[in-house]
C-alpha cells in the first residue's frame, strides 16, 4: 500500500466522522412530537374542534395547560430553587453568625476589662483609706 493511499484512507476515515448519516445515532433524544403523543393532550384539545374554539374556550384551555405543566414541573423547580436557597442562606448565616461571634466577643472583653478596672479602683481606694486604728 502507497502513502497516499494510505493518507487518503486516513483522511476519508477522519472526515466520516463529521459527515451526516443515513443511519440514526442510538443516542438521539426524541423530538417534541415524538415524547408527547396526541393522546396526552387529549384533555386539552380536540383535533375536530380546534378551529372552532372561541376565545373563552382558549383562555380555558391554555389555563388547563398551564396548570398541567405547572404540576409537572413543580416538583423539580421547587427542588431546584430550595437548594439554592438553602446553600444561600447557610452562606450567609455563616457570615452573620462569624459576626455576631465576634461582636458578642468584643463586647464581653469590655465589660470584663470595665469590672476589674472598677474592682481595682475600689481596692486602692479601700487600701488607701485611712484605718480606723490609725486615728490614735
Amino acid at each position: 500500500m502507497s502513502d497516499s493511499d494510505d493518507l487518503v484512507r486516513k483522511t476519508d476515515a477522519f472526515l466520516s466522522r463529521y459527515r451526516p448519516s443515513a443511519i440514526p445515532a442510538q443516542d438521539d433524544f426524541p423530538v417534541l412530537t415524538e415524547a408527547v403523543s396526541s393522546t396526552a393532550m387529549a384533555p386539552f384539545v380536540d383535533a375536530r374542534t380546534a378551529g372552532r374554539l372561541t376565545e373563552t374556550e382558549l383562555r380555558e384551555i391554555e389555563q388547563r395547560l398551564r396548570q398541567h405543566l405547572l404540576d409537572a414541573i413543580g416538583p423539580y423547580v421547587e427542588n431546584s430553587i430550595e437548594e439554592s436557597l438553602r446553600v444561600r442562606l447557610e452562606s450567609h448565616l455563616q457570615r452573620a453568625l462569624a459576626a455576631f461571634t465576634d461582636q458578642v466577643r468584643a463586647d464581653v472583653e469590655t465589660l470584663v476589662h470595665d469590672a476589674v478596672a472598677r474592682a481595682i479602683e475600689l481596692e486602692i481606694a479601700r487600701l488607701r483609706a485611712p484605718s480606723p486604728d490609725d486615728h490614735r
